[in-house]
């Protein structure tokens, strides 16, 4: 949690701004301020490209087989995201989503489905698409933001605010990932779930999402139980953009800085 002990993989370019997400074999796949989408190795070598075009790609998320890489983009004459498919080089780039304003997706641990949060109703809530495309299917029809699935895959955590909230009024609420009835509940401030990166820790027990004061912004850890959330990471004048654990649980990737000098930063978290 000490940033002198992460180790820097990237410089400039705003790297990580708009998503990090690890690969099974150990890469990061980033987004970066100018809307392009690349991959890395741990080390920092072997950077390379894989969106770029005259589009906006960002938040880019990878099927746990390492095959696919899933993202939201506006592409053709559309100005509202959608959810796109490619493969794990850049090719191949298919829709996934044709409702409009839809962002934010996640693969589902057996790669089968891609949770995501659209406008299709009129107000942002979860769906889920099959991996190879089909029919989406509502999985909550309240406010909800920003979608995290369980490594077990059995629940789905997200920012939420239900008809019992009073207006801007947000949780942290889990749920079944077939959908069903809240089982956690957890108030949190209204900035916090309008732009954040809501994580599940790789033992599956608590919650991980992004808050700060004083112009840091830190990655902090709320357990399923009645105790407080504490901070992870200390970062004193840096902001934390995005985050992401290795499938093995063995790293976290983080992307930090201040407005003007974006990196990804690597911590072995054993």
């Amino acid at each position: 949690d000490n940033p002198d002990q992460a180790q820097q993989i990237t410089t400039g370019n705003y790297a990580g701004f708009f998503g990090v997400a690890w690969t099974p074999d150990g890469r990061l796949v980033y987004g970066s301020r100018d809307f392009r989408l690349w991959i890395i190795n741990r080390d920092g070598s072997g950077q390379k490209v894989l969106s770029g075009d005259e589009v906006n790609n960002w938040l880019p998320d990878v099927s746990p087989d390492g095959r696919y890489i899933v993202f939201q983009s506006w592409r053709g004459k559309s100005t509202e995201n959608r959810i796109w498919r490619m493969d794990i080089d850049g090719n191949n780039i298919t829709p996934l989503t044709e409702r409009p304003w839809s962002d934010v997706p996640r693969v589902s641990p057996d790669g089968k489905w891609v949770v995501y949060q659209s406008e299709a109703g009129g107000r942002r809530t979860l769906w889920k698409v099959p991996i190879n495309g089909g029919e989406p299917t509502q999985l909550v029809k309240y406010l909800s933001l920003w979608p995290a699935i369980s490594p077990d895959g059995k629940r789905i955590a997200f920012f939420g605010s239900d008809e019992s909230d009073q207006p801007d009024q947000f949780h942290i609420i889990v749920i079944p990932f077939e959908g069903g009835e809240p089982t956690f509940r957890f108030p949190v401030a209204a900035d916090i779930a309008n732009w954040n990166d809501l994580r599940w820790t790789p033992d599956g027990k608590s919650l991980a999402y992004i808050t700060g004061e004083s112009g840091a912004r830190n990655i902090w850890i709320k357990a399923l139980n009645d105790s407080p959330a504490v901070p992870l990471t200390h970062l004193k004048n840096q902001q934390i953009f995005h985050f992401d654990w290795s499938g093995d649980g063995q790293y976290l990737a983080y992307a930090a800085g201040v407005m003007n000098d974006d990196v990804i930063l690597i911590r072995n978290v054993k």
